[in-house]
């Protein structure tokens, strides 16, 4: 359960209070603003209204898969006000690593809950889409409350729009295969169940009515859908809610979310009550002076967050060594939790839709609770050059890349030679160079949050070892000498460098640091170029053929004497003229 910043919300209450009293024409100034946001109905989907009680009877008794995570607990409590301020006491500030950044697991030296959130292994939400059910009959004749669903629905309307930095924060966080990304309003559909709650609404209930919604909303995208169930005011709820629990059970949230079984994944769920029957528990006024609905977005737009970046608790992001907060990206900055001496900043966000109180999220990025995306870092990815591997051999080749501030990287190739892959995790290009003789050109992506960046190089598969002919002779430049004009003879395999050759992607027959030349009868060792008696073409049954004339290279007369010098003659695919390499 988050506990963390309770009493510093309660001060920050206090001070706006204040604020209040000394400043009146601000008071009325954010009281307009409420005002018209909730005027701005042109922003929000039109309400429909269907009666889903027969479906809920269906689904009311299934069993929820995930635990409730993501409490928002309440602000005036007592209770939770001492134990806050016992935790206060008993927490540092947030430390850095050496380098100045956190580390990939856990800041150095941290103190809960200001360290990172690590990945849990589960999925995040990729392309996060909001569907809104108001349960309950009085949603469509209480004017307060079509008052306070309008709010709502203008703020989420405005989430994922291009006037909103605030959910960027939650493009930090990949699951392996994507991160959120945000391209357009998060709002697909609204509408309002007639049929009433349960006299007691459970955590069943909750996923038995997001159940019903999501068929009727008729969602296919289950990964990335999240169905937030807007209970009516006077609901009650067995578990705590900070408002109309209606029965003796002690104030413990204000909201919360989890997931629940839909055809064959995960639907994630937010339980949202009625936050203007905490009496100012759940943020009411908690932001603006006159701030009627602060809590809606302020919770709202908590819980909105947590089930993107863990939709399935706890699965996702959060830390799950964190026992003051709850561990997820909105518990960590609940009610902007100045007590801990850092500045955990809260307020307005203007959306295309209006403005809009809401609290600071936890961003891995920057250490601590930000109010707009992670800061876009800087990438700095050096090209490694022109690379050259022979058939068979088994590189590695370790791409480097950097970033200020420190983010998660992740790395892709295209091009390489076959049989090489790049770990997409630390960017070691690794495998067995296999196929024929090419130049490739690969280009490695580095991603991160907010871009990417590419490099290209050159990377050469050439073929490397012995070319035995004939009687199982080998290709040799005689007695290992590097003068031009000496004579490439054939002689017994050995292994030795002499023999070493390598057919090159430029066509090149290598040797001791010179070439293969074909004269008009013989060949010899010369210094490389590109002249086309150095350049030879490998066919497929085993000749090389000179480019300058067309001619194969031959061991000739079926020579088995060591030290004959090799020629060049008219192709005729004899075995005198079949060599083994590559």
């Amino acid at each position: 359960m988050n506990i963390r910043g309770v009493l510093a919300a309660a001060l920050a209450a206090a001070t706006v209070t204040a604020a209040a009293i000394t400043a009146p024409a601000a008071a009325e100034a954010a009281a307009r603003t409420q005002v018209s946001q909730v005027s701005q109905v042109s922003h929000r989907p039109a309400v429909r209204t269907v009666d889903l009680h027969a479906q809920f009877e269906k689904l009311r008794g299934r069993k929820t898969t995930s635990p409730r995570a993501g409490i928002v607990p309440p602000l005036h409590t007592k209770a939770f006000a001492r134990a806050i301020n016992d935790r206060a006491l008993a927490v540092g500030h947030r430390a850095l690593s050496s380098a100045g950044q956190p580390s990939p697991i856990r800041s150095l030296g941290c103190k809960e809950p200001d360290c990172v959130m690590p990945w849990n292994g589960g999925s995040v939400q990729h392309n996060p889409k909001l569907y809104v059910v108001f349960w309950g009959p009085t949603w469509t004749t209480d004017a307060g409350e079509q008052a306070s669903s309008t709010y709502l629905l203008n703020f989420y309307s405005g989430l994922g729009t291009s006037s909103d930095t605030w959910s960027l924060t939650n493009s930090q966080y990949s699951d392996g295969t994507g991160s959120p990304a945000f391209s357009g309003s998060e709002l697909v559909a609204d509408t309002v169940d007639t049929g009433a709650p349960p006299t007691s609404v459970s955590q069943g209930s909750l996923a038995a009515e997001a159940a019903a919604a999501a068929s009727f909303f008729s969602i296919t995208d289950v990964a990335n859908a999240q169905v937030v169930v807007v209970s009516q005011s006077g609901t009650c709820f067995n578990d705590g809610f900070a408002g109309s629990s209606c029965t003796p059970v002690p104030a413990a949230y204000c909201a919360w979310h989890s997931a629940t079984a839909y055809h064959s994944g995960q639907l994630s769920y937010t339980n949202l009550p009625y936050q203007l029957d905490a009496g100012g528990n759940c943020g009411e006024d908690w932001i603006n002076p006159g701030g009627t609905w602060d809590g809606f977005s302020t919770v709202g737009g908590h819980e909105y967050a947590e089930a993107i970046t863990d939709p399935v608790p706890n699965s996702g992001y959060i830390d799950l060594s964190d026992n003051v907060s709850g561990g997820e990206i909105g518990d960590k900055c609940a009610w902007a939790g100045s007590i801990w001496g850092d500045t955990d900043p809260a307020g307005n966000i203007t959306l295309s839709t209006g403005t809009f109180a809401v609290q600071s999220l936890w961003s891995n990025s920057n250490d601590g609770c930000v109010m707009s995306g992670p800061v876009t870092p800087t990438v700095k990815v050096t090209t490694p050059g022109t690379q050259t591997s022979s058939l068979g051999s088994t590189p590695s080749l370790q791409i480097k890349a950097t970033a200020t501030p420190a983010v998660t990287l992740t790395y892709a190739a295209a091009g390489l030679p076959s049989g090489l892959s790049i770990n997409s995790a630390t960017g070691l290009i690794h495998g067995k160079v296999g196929g024929s003789v090419r130049s490739y050109t690969p280009k490695v992506t580095v991603r991160y949050t907010g871009g990417s960046k590419s490099v290209s190089f050159k990377w050469q598969a050439d073929a490397v070892g012995a070319m035995k002919g004939y009687a199982s002779l080998c290709a040799d430049d005689h007695s290992g000498k590097t003068t031009a004009g000496n004579k490439i003879d054939i002689w017994s395999c050995t292994g030795g460098p002499s023999q070493r050759i390598t057919y090159t992607t430029a066509g090149q027959l290598r040797v001791l640091g010179g070439c293969f030349n074909a004269g008009s009868v013989n060949v010899f060792y010369e210094p490389c170029t590109s002249a086309t008696n150095k350049v030879w073409t490998r066919n497929s049954s085993g000749e090389y053929v000179v480019k300058s004339s067309g001619k194969c290279l031959t061991d000739p007369n079926n020579a088995k004497a060591k030290g004959t010098q090799l020629t060049v003659s008219a192709c005729k695919n004899a075995a005198d003229q079949h060599w083994t390499l590559p």
